[in-house]
């Protein structure tokens, strides 16, 4: 032993619990039992919740679990629902306004009242739906990574209080 690493902690072994594993009789190391998902019971229950994601997912609606996915609370999406719907059309109409040989540089959504305290999620959803109409693939996850990679810089301005 060249005494280079004072100690390590371990998890995760490819056969659980370890059995006949010399790191176990080690001073320098310190093994824990792995425990997420391992019961049968949860191995389903993981696979139902994916699937029922990537179903969610692939009818281009807003996903709860997704990495990199803007989150809406549970009571906030009947809210927010109908603002989706309609950033979806009017990024279809604004695709189709843009001449297919322009190069977007600014994507910028104003929103004007009182929507919600969080708008990005509508912007995305917008902003998903004009690039959908130059390019496959783009969805609620990726549609901001597209637009950054693309050289479009994308941006919200909010006005609060109208006066009628």
């Amino acid at each position: 032993m060249s005494g280079k690493v004072a100690g390590a902690a371990l998890d995760v072994f490819e056969n659980e619990p370890p059995v006949d594993c010399e790191l176990l009789e080690r001073q320098e190391v310190i093994v824990t039992p792995h425990l997420g998902a391992s019961t049968k019971e949860a191995q389903r229950a993981a696979a139902v919740i994916i699937a029922e994601e990537v179903i969610t997912g692939l009818k281009n609606k807003p996903v709860k679990n997704a990495v990199n996915m803007i989150y809406i609370e549970e009571e906030l999406r009947d809210i927010i629902n109908p603002y989706l719907v309609l950033a979806d059309k009017l990024g279809r109409l604004c695709a189709q306004l843009i001449a297919k040989s322009s190069r977007m540089e600014h994507f910028n959504v104003s929103y004007e009242g009182k929507i919600v305290d969080n708008t990005k999620i509508i912007t995305v959803a917008m902003l998903k739906s004009v690039l959908s109409w130059f390019r496959d693939g783009v969805n609620y996850v990726n549609a901001e990574a597209i637009a950054k990679k693309s050289g479009i810089r994308v941006t919200e301005s909010k006005t609060e209080d109208i006066e009628v």
